[in-house]
């Protein structure tokens, strides 16, 4: 079994980190004025209701069901991200050589927009094409895992774009044509080996 790589979908895994004290006593804070969790993740059930309880005490008793909520996240580490999680380019470096397809996509690393590689959106934009194909040359000169499949000959390299229904048809395809483009500057033609790709360092 192979895997598909996208450029963007690694800005989720930011959400799952696990909060720290001080965010947990100002998000306990604002509980206490909304009654709202909001997008705080903290794991279990279990570690909610500490939470809950932790908002609604009274501000001596507040720490004591806050390390309650600390106890069963550290209890239940494997809920939780770590920050390599949220970055595209750890992706790349580890699995891209197991990636037979990779699919590319502009953000900013607040959210999977499937953006294009248009000059405006790389202004801002995390993926840049120059490291993207060096983390890839980084993956191949890993040494092999052994409870992985043969690491792969090819890679399809394949713009993932979405457009909004308010779109024209030629805005959509003008900021596809940018996008081919900008990638074409790296990868002149289909086909060509890592090694030939001049912004790959050796």
């Amino acid at each position: 079994m192979y895997l598909t790589i996208d450029t963007g979908h690694q800005t989720g895994q930011a959400k799952f980190l696990p909060p720290r004290h001080r965010q947990l006593k100002r998000a306990a804070s604002r509980f206490g004025r909304s009654g709202q969790v909001g997008g705080l993740w903290l794991g279990t059930e279990l570690a909610y209701d500490y939470f809950r309880q932790a908002a609604q005490a009274p501000a001596r008793q507040r720490a004591a069901c806050l390390r309650k909520v600390e106890s069963d996240m550290d209890h239940n580490r494997h809920l939780f991200a770590a920050p390599q999680d949220a970055d595209p380019y750890a992706w790349l470096e580890q699995l891209a050589c197991y990636s037979p397809i990779i699919h590319l996509q502009q953000t900013d690393g607040s959210s999977s927009d499937h953006l294009p590689f248009t000059k405006e959106c790389n202004r801002h934009g995390l993926i840049r094409p120059a490291d993207v194909l060096n983390a890839i040359a980084t993956s191949y000169a890993r040494p092999a895992e052994p409870d992985m499949p043969p690491r792969c000959k090819e890679i399809y390299m394949t713009l993932e774009v979405f457009s909004y229904v308010r779109d024209t048809s030629v805005e959509i395809l003008e900021r596809l044509d940018e996008s081919v483009c900008c990638w074409r500057s790296y990868i002149p033609s289909d086909g060509l080996a890592l090694s030939e790709l001049p912004c790959v360092k050796s």
